[in-house]
């Protein structure tokens, strides 16, 4: 007896899988590339990115909106600041610069999958939703993948992604203002 999801929740149900897919995607490449130059390193990005998905959507009260939010915002300030390879503040030791870029994948991530599960529809209507969660994390990773080599000139991926989630995360915000 539940309504049916309007366009903005399906936007969503799309938006905020291929964000974090983009963010997986832009991160792991950003540290493979410009902290580090070690084998299997990508392993500890995936990793994150697949707890976060645990953790949202196994039990929902791991989630805690107003916590999350707070600390990926802190978060996305300070990866802005130290991301840019050719800045000052780019050198940051290895260990220091991998724990900054994880976290922010990690609290960015568990946003995304956080919000997701606060605007999953009813039983009769999660077809839809887990269909628009695999072709919005499909999405994240043509745009990183195919799109982003072909539009940008530089790697502008992980800005992108971190402007797009600031963005994304004042509209689900604002969208549902419980925390």
């Amino acid at each position: 007896g539940a309504p049916a999801p309007g366009v903005r929740d399906r936007a969503l149900w799309l938006l905020l899988p291929a964000l974090g897919s983009l963010a997986l995607l832009a991160f792991t490449s950003h540290v493979c590339q410009n902290v580090a130059v070690i084998p299997f390193l990508w392993v500890i990005p995936l990793a994150l990115y697949l707890l976060t998905f645990i953790l949202a959507f196994e039990r929902e009260g791991a989630y805690r909106r107003g916590p999350v939010a707070a600390a990926t915002l802190v978060l996305l300030v300070l990866t802005t600041l130290y991301s840019d390879p050719n800045s000052d503040r780019a050198d940051l030791a290895f260990w220091k610069a991998l724990a900054l870029f994880m976290l922010t994948l990690f609290a960015l991530c568990l946003l995304c999958h956080g919000e997701l599960v606060r605007i999953k529809p009813g039983v009769r209507r999660l077809t839809t939703f887990y269909l628009l969660i695999s072709a919005g994390g499909a999405a994240g990773g043509l745009f990183v993948g195919l799109v982003a080599p072909r539009i940008f000139t530089g790697f502008f991926e992980l800005h992108v992604g971190l402007f797009l989630c600031a963005a994304l995360m004042v509209v689900a915000l604002l969208r549902d203002r419980t925390f």
